[in-house]
C-alpha cells in the first residue's frame, strides 16, 4: 500500500513536469516572430516617362490639302519629351539604350506586343512568364501577373483602349523590364506615357 501510494505520488509529479514543460515551450513559439516566406518574384512599377506629339499648327490652317499633307508629315516626325509628367531618372536610362536621343523618342524602334499571354527568359536562364488582363467592367482594375518557379506576384498598369508592351532592359542588369505603353490623343496632341515595372527574381 506504501509503495503504491509513492509510486502514484511520483507518476504525478512527472506529468506534472512535463506537462509544465510542454505550457514553457509552446509560450517560446508564440513569443518567436513569425517567419515570412521570401517570395521567388516581385513585379512593381519604378515610374513613367512621356513623350507628346504636337498638331497645335492645324488651328491657323484653312487650305485641306495642306492640312492633309502636314498630318502626314507630323505623323512620321519623332516624340518629344514632357518634363512635367515624367520620372527624371528614366530618362538618362532610355538615352542609354538609344531609343531617346535628346529630348526625342525614336518610336520607330519600338516592337510592341498586344497578346495577353506571354513569357521570357530570366536572367538565371528561367521561364518567366505572364498574363496581362485588360479590364472589362469599367472599374479600372487592369493587371498583370508575373508567374515563376511555382510562385507569382501582381501589379496595377493602366492599359486604356488596349494592351500595348515591350520588354527592355531599361535598368542594367537582372531582368529586363516590362514597359506597358499608352497612348492618348488631347487638344491636337498625341500623348505617349511609358511606366516601367521592374521584375526581380530571387535568384537574380
Amino acid at each position: 500500500m506504501k509503495w503504491t501510494f509513492i509510486w502514484g505520488i511520483l507518476f504525478f509529479s512527472i506529468l506534472l513536469i512535463f506537462s509544465c514543460s510542454q505550457k514553457k515551450n509552446k509560450r517560446i513559439e508564440n513569443d518567436l516572430p513569425a517567419q515570412k516566406t521570401e517570395k521567388k518574384i516581385s513585379i512593381s512599377s519604378i515610374g513613367g516617362i512621356q513623350f507628346t506629339r504636337s498638331y497645335s499648327e492645324i488651328q491657323s490652317m484653312t487650305d485641306q490639302k495642306k492640312i492633309d499633307e502636314f498630318i502626314k508629315k507630323r505623323d512620321k516626325s519623332n516624340l518629344y519629351y514632357r518634363d512635367s509628367r515624367s520620372d527624371s531618372v528614366l530618362k538618362p536610362l532610355f538615352q542609354n539604350l538609344g531609343v531617346v536621343k535628346g529630348d526625342e523618342l525614336l518610336l520607330s524602334m519600338f516592337t510592341f506586343s498586344n497578346r495577353p499571354r506571354t513569357a521570357i527568359k530570366g536572367f538565371s536562364g528561367k521561364e518567366i512568364k505572364f498574363h496581362l488582363q485588360k479590364d472589362t467592367t469599367g472599374n479600372n482594375q487592369d493587371k498583370i501577373i508575373a508567374f515563376y518557379d511555382g510562385d507569382s506576384s501582381q501589379a496595377r498598369p493602366t492599359f486604356h483602349q488596349r494592351i500595348k508592351y515591350t520588354f527592355l532592359d531599361v535598368v542594367p542588369g537582372g531582368n529586363k523590364e516590362l514597359v506597358i505603353l499608352t497612348e492618348d490623343y488631347l487638344m491636337n496632341t498625341d500623348i505617349y506615357t511609358f511606366e516601367v515595372f521592374e521584375i526581380k527574381t530571387k535568384d537574380q
